[in-house]
This record gives structure tokens, sequence and C-alpha cells, in this order.
């Protein structure tokens, strides 16, 4: 199945889950649920892009995930992506991310600062796994699923998009929130980083976050 439509919305049908082990796709024309994500306390949010050909990075597919669905934006086929601002600068929204500097680059034009921004490379850094830790070896290691690689090196400008491909971007964020309560219980736990209180870090939790967060955010405030 060939999938060029607007966007790509996938609904997770419980009944079919059991049966087909796979999301149901539909492919609505607008933007009109966007405001109903903007009053989500928190999505996942992620980005495919293309950088060897061009100056600047080309976003080529944006992929957000609620609690019960995943949805892939193509910008390549939206004049205006404007109605995402909204959603991408709301202050009662946390976007979960992995790794997202360059994700944060190529949105900026979209939303200038996509924020506030929960980022799962640094929060599993912070609990003792490696420091640049991959977002399918954190799936892995943390709820045990294993993600598909095959499309590592997909050319995401190509146009249409297949359901494999379709299917392997939105893994980039059914698994982020789901994510957040193990990192956070992680966090939380370890002790030589908070102070009496349990809940703010001591000294030496505050450079271990100055050293893990300050790289990624140095970059944009230049």
């Amino acid at each position: 199945m060939l999938i060029d439509a607007f966007i790509v919305r996938a609904l997770l049908v419980p009944s079919l889950m059991a049966l087909l082990g796979k999301w149901n796709w539909y492919l609505p024309r607008k933007l009109e649920w966007l405001p109903q994500v903007s009053h989500e306390p928190r999505i996942g949010l992620d980005t495919e892009f293309l950088r060897e050909r061009t100056y600047r990075a080309e976003l080529c597919l944006i992929q957000i995930a609620t609690p019960s669905e995943a949805v892939g934006i193509d910008p390549l086929e939206l004049d205006d992506l404007g109605a995402l601002a909204g959603v991408l600068s709301s202050p009662s929204t946390l976007k979960v991310m992995h790794a997202a500097r360059q994700d944060l680059e190529v949105l900026w034009p979209i939303a200038a600062p996509t924020r506030p921004v929960f980022d799962t490379q640094i929060a599993a850094s912070l609990i003792g796994l490696p420091a640049q830790v991959g977002y399918a070896d954190a799936v892995r290691r943390l709820l045990g699923k294993a993600l598909a690689k095959s499309h590592t090196r997909t050319d995401w400008s190509r146009r249409p998009l297949s359901a494999a491909q379709i299917e392997y971007a939105l893994d980039d964020v059914r698994y982020l929130l789901p994510l957040v309560p193990f990192l956070l219980t992680g966090v939380a736990l370890v002790p030589e980083m908070n102070g009496p209180d349990g809940v703010h870090p001591n000294a030496a939790g505050a450079r271990r976050i100055a050293e893990n967060v300050w790289p990624y955010l140095e970059p944009l405030l230049r």
C-alpha cells in the first residue's frame, strides 16, 4: 500500500490489534484535529529530515503521538504549517522527544522555540544508560520492545512513502510517552544525585544535569 495523503493518522483499534498486530490507517485531509492535541498534557514528537543534499536540513515528515494514536504529517504536501505552531509552542503541552537538538532545529521555522521539551536521551543518561543512547536501544532496555532498523537510511523526501516507511516513522513516536514514567522513576531513585528532600538535585546532580543538558541547549542559543 502506498500513502501520499496530506496526513496519515494511525488509530489503535484494540479489537483489531489482537487480530492483526498492527495499526489501522485512514487518511484525513485537514489539520482540524490539532487543537485537540494542544490540550494533551504531553505528546511524543519526532521528525524525519534530509540534510545530505541541502545547505539546511529539509523537513520531510512530522510525527506526533498521544496516548491513543500516532500521526504522521507530510510537510512537503502542505502549503501552510502555521496550524502546527500552536501545538509546538503550547506551554501546557510537554513535548517528549529523543535527542531533540536536530529536530528542534528543523522545527524552528514553524514555531520558533518548540517548548517545553522532555528529552528522553538526556533523562536516560541521568539514570545510567549511555550518554548518547539511541531511541531504539532505550526502548529495548526499558520497555523490552525491539524496533525495526530497516529504514534508517531512507530518503524521506521521496514520495509516495510506503506503508513500511510510515510504520517505521510512527514507531519513532509510539514509545516516547511510555518511556517517561520509567525515566522519571529512574532519576528519582538515584540517591547520590538528590538533595535531602529527595526532589531537588544536590551539587553532584546539578553538575550532571549541566553536563548533559547544556551541550544540547547551547547551540540553539547562538
